[in-house]
């Protein structure tokens, strides 16, 4: 293994005439010039030399030579020498002061609303609250969501301080003219989720709902249950083709709360692709068609007289949806809203019944459905 002095040495030895002195240019150079023969025994990951020296050393260059360099860039340079100094154990003051810039780069918000940028910038709740505050201001000013499925922007949403969820995801609602009195959570709403890995924007009834509108849903029967479905899909369609990566999804979830003030606990959750149902998605999903799936959703929704949550609506993945990134990545929520009409409609336009009764037996209080096209986000 080499060490300081001679590394310096072989250094000067291969490029005669470069700077001598340790400055950010000559370590991060030699950190990957010479890896295999000192910096792997002790780092081990070569992830450390190709995601994070690499793309520092091309940060130093771009630096040098006064190229344009914005908002998002400054972050994620941040963000990469936060996480190689935790990676190469360096004093842990360093690395909270790495930490403290990361999450002090107002620019990068601004008062305007440019799009959801956590696949290349560091997400924290602090942030995502921002650009969610940012972006809920926004979307109340759409006349489309006003005008198309009833948006009532003056209702309030969420309490400031009680938009943290857990699982590392901030968000808020919209609520509807129609929905009816009282919180938010009893009565259909909208919901647009900001995490680290998506955006999730959602036509939900919450399970404080679920005992007020249950029959409504269950009322219409299987088929027409399917038939809705297979319309909110068809008017997804259309958006999928203009925002490539978005998903619409089909989920449910069962929690409980062992007290009022604790987080809840997921006893049960389902999320479906809506494409399983069939001829209606995009070729090169590989989604395959599983009808049963939504079929398994509806038999959970008349047969579990418990606490369930209901959205559908659609997930745009960073890592595969680049223009939820950009500044009309609000369009493509809005969109996916208004392409949930046909549920929403269901819901704000029926008459709930007394619910039927559980069947004899119960249901299991733990129950697990996992579709094939369902993956952690």
């Amino acid at each position: 293994m080499l060490h300081d002095n001679e590394l310096l040495r072989r250094w000067l030895d291969i490029w005669p005439g470069r700077p001598s002195g340790w400055d950010q240019w000559v370590l991060l150079n030699v950190v990957d010039k010479f890896w295999s023969d000192t910096f792997r025994a002790v780092l081990g990951s070569r992830r450390i030399r190709d995601a994070y020296i690499r793309e520092l050393i091309e940060v130093r260059n771009r630096l040098a030579h006064n190229e344009a360099f914005d908002c998002n860039d400054a972050e994620r340079a941040l963000d990469l020498m936060r996480r190689l100094m935790k990676a190469v154990g360096a004093k842990e003051s360093t690395v909270e002061q790495l930490d403290a810039m990361c999450k002090a780069t107002p620019c990068i918000w601004g008062k305007n609303f440019r799009g959801f940028p956590f696949g290349n910038v560091y997400f924290d709740d602090s942030k995502g609250e921002n650009v969610l505050h940012l972006a809920m201001e926004a979307l109340r000013k759409r006349d489309d969501l006003i005008h198309d499925i009833d948006v009532d922007p003056q209702r309030p949403g969420r309490k400031e301080d009680d938009i943290r969820d857990e699982g590392g995801v901030v968000w808020d609602v919209l609520r509807f003219t129609d929905a009816g009195e009282g919180k938010f959570f009893e009565n259909p709403h909208l919901t647009l989720g900001v995490g680290s890995k998506y955006v999730s924007a959602m036509a939900t009834l919450s399970n404080r709902a679920w005992p007020k509108y249950r029959s409504v849903l269950i009322g219409i029967g299987e088929d027409e249950f399917h038939s809705m479905v297979k319309e909110v899909l068809k008017e997804m369609i259309s958006v999928m083709s203009d925002c490539p990566g978005m998903e619409p999804r089909l989920r449910i979830r069962q929690r409980r709360w062992p007290t009022p003030s604790a987080r809840p606990l997921v006893d049960a959750y389902t999320d479906v692709d809506l494409r399983t149902l069939g001829g209606d998605g995009d070729s090169e999903s590989g989604v395959k068609r599983q009808p049963e799936w939504v079929g398994a959703v509806f038999d959970v929704l008349k047969n579990k007289n418990s606490n369930l949550e209901l959205q559908i609506g659609a997930s745009f993945p960073y890592r595969t949806c680049q223009k939820i990134a950009g500044p009309n990545a609000l369009n493509f929520v809005a969109r996916a809203w208004i392409a949930c009409k046909p549920y929403i409609d269901v819901l704000l336009g029926g008459e709930s019944a007394p619910s039927p009764p559980e069947p004899r037996g119960g249901t299991p209080s733990r129950l697990l459905i996992i579709p094939p096209a369902w993956r952690p986000q």
